[in-house]
């Protein structure tokens, strides 16, 4: 069995970006990337931004910033604090309602194996509803959430199945963590300074990632490959 990172990001989101503000210019002008950093496949128009560069990729719409550092693992809170978080200082008076670090992992193995380590984590036997679920076929995932590091800590697991570079399927039991900053003004807590709370949550990116991986390798009983 193997345990591997899938996919990490940042996601904010906003009741009305301006996707436009962040033109090519205003990310030099900024000192966001040089002249030099772009890659192909960046996108600039009024309704949508795709950067694509050798630290990140990012993705702007009206309702939602996604970016995901293209760094190694210890470079990556300093690429996520030096641009996702400067563009934030930059932009203060955009309404932000959320913020979110997150983190998913594929615990990988054959069939049997991924739906046995499914069934033992999360079958509860004597559940009136998991009685419904007995047959062999039947595959199991959970929902779980607690606060943590300042965040509302959610995962999400479930079996999936996925595609290897040669086209042939392969089983995985996926642990999808997602950090949670409610900054909505209309929430039980009441936010003052969105931006510089998203700011301030940047810096626990090494410590949500480590987090992490120490809850997907107990579960699965593997270690990182």
């Amino acid at each position: 069995m193997s345990l591997k990172l899938a996919n990490v990001n940042a996601v904010i989101v906003a009741h009305q970006f301006n996707p436009s503000i962040v033109s090519q210019l205003w990310l030099v002008a900024h000192g966001l990337l040089g002249p030099d950093d772009f890659e192909s496949g960046c996108i600039f128009t009024d309704g949508l931004v795709q950067v694509t560069s050798r630290e990140f990729n990012m993705l702007l719409t009206p309702d939602q910033c996604q970016f995901s550092p293209r760094t190694s693992l210890e470079h990556q809170q300093q690429v996520v604090v030096d641009r996702l978080g400067a563009m934030v200082q930059l932009l203060p008076h955009i309404p932000y309602r959320g913020f979110g670090l997150n983190f998913t992992w594929h615990a990988s193995d054959s069939e049997e194996d991924v739906k046995r380590l499914a069934r033992s984590l999360f079958f509860v036997e004597g559940s009136r509803l998991h009685d419904f679920f007995r047959t062999p076929d039947s595959r199991f995932g959970g929902y779980l959430s607690q606060d943590r590091l300042g965040f509302r800590l959610r995962l999400d697991a479930k079996p999936g199945i996925g595609l290897t570079s040669n086209g042939e399927k392969y089983q995985f039991l996926q642990f999808a963590f997602n950090f949670h900053l409610d900054l909505s003004l209309t929430g039980p807590v009441v936010v003052p300074d969105p931006a510089r709370r998203i700011v301030e949550s940047l810096v626990q990116w090494n410590a949500a990632y480590d987090l992490s991986k120490e809850i997907a390798e107990v579960a699965s009983g593997m270690e990182i490959e």
